[in-house]
């Protein structure tokens, strides 16, 4: 296909059932959401949704693959790393990968396909990236301070770091970097 030529029905009709998934995801969590609910959303029937991802799960998955920028943000040089992932945790979006996993770890099933994405999409990577000693606990340590802050930020919703946020942005730089670095 050219790249002048408009995409095909059955990619709009893909692209429109991840682009509602990821929205109802973020916004509910995994157990909330049913395959009729984001057919319903992308107007499909559902089995058009089983058809093209195979089933709920594998949605899931698709969007918490999909959705992630995380492989750019491993790009670049390591001395810059904290302020791409900082810059990153506070990015606004309601339909933040973040939000997702967060609002989707009570579901026994979801929590289990979470533990390999982030395994796979960002603490792996992230481990590969990291030089010097404990690498593997340092990148926990970065998923952790990321978490914390979309927890704090998305679900709790307090808005103190929000009172200067440059402020706010500059110390978790501070705090990623040392951690990168292995301070």
């Amino acid at each position: 296909m050219s790249e002048s030529s408009p995409p095909k029905k059955s990619e709009q009709t893909r692209d429109a059932i991840l682009e509602v998934a990821r929205s109802l995801f973020a916004e509910k969590g995994f157990d909330a959401v049913g395959v009729r609910d984001i057919a319903l959303g992308a107007g499909v029937n559902a089995a058009l949704v089983i058809r093209y991802f195979g089933g709920k799960e594998k949605l899931f998955l698709e969007v918490l693959s999909g959705s992630s920028s995380l492989e750019t943000l491993f790009d670049g040089p390591l001395e810059t790393l904290g302020e791409r992932l900082a810059r990153y945790a506070f990015q606004k979006s309601g339909r933040d990968p973040m939000l997702t996993l967060l609002r989707s770890t009570s579901s026994e099933t979801a929590s289990l396909l979470l533990k390999n994405a982030l395994d796979e999409q960002f603490m792996g990577p992230l481990t590969e990236r990291l030089e010097g000693e404990n690498r593997r606990t340092r990148a926990g340590l970065i998923a952790a301070q990321i978490l914390g802050l979309a927890v704090l930020r998305q679900m709790v919703g307090s808005d103190a770091l929000e009172a200067d946020p440059d402020a706010a942005l500059e110390g978790t730089t501070r705090t990623l970097q040392r951690l990168i670095d292995g301070d």
